[in-house]
């Protein structure tokens, strides 16, 4: 099954966060809703294995640096 993420807790300002997809089940959604914990991109991910994905956190959101799908 796929695993959908909006949201990622526990983050730090300035904290970036560096993912390692292994597979394709992991979708996450894009909500430009500039909430707490809220998950801004340049779009949705649908992961693909050896996709990369590097995001920061501003104390409100984390917001996407880099993709890259290897």
């Amino acid at each position: 099954g796929t695993n959908t993420i909006t949201t990622i807790t526990g983050g730090i300002v300035g904290q970036m966060l560096i993912v390692l997809f292994e597979d394709a089940n992991i979708t996450i959604i894009d909500t430009d809703s500039h909430t707490y914990n809220s998950i801004d991109l340049a779009g949705n991910i649908d992961s693909t294995d050896d996709m990369v994905l590097q995001i920061v956190f501003d104390g409100t959101s984390w917001y996407e640096v880099s993709r890259s799908i290897n």
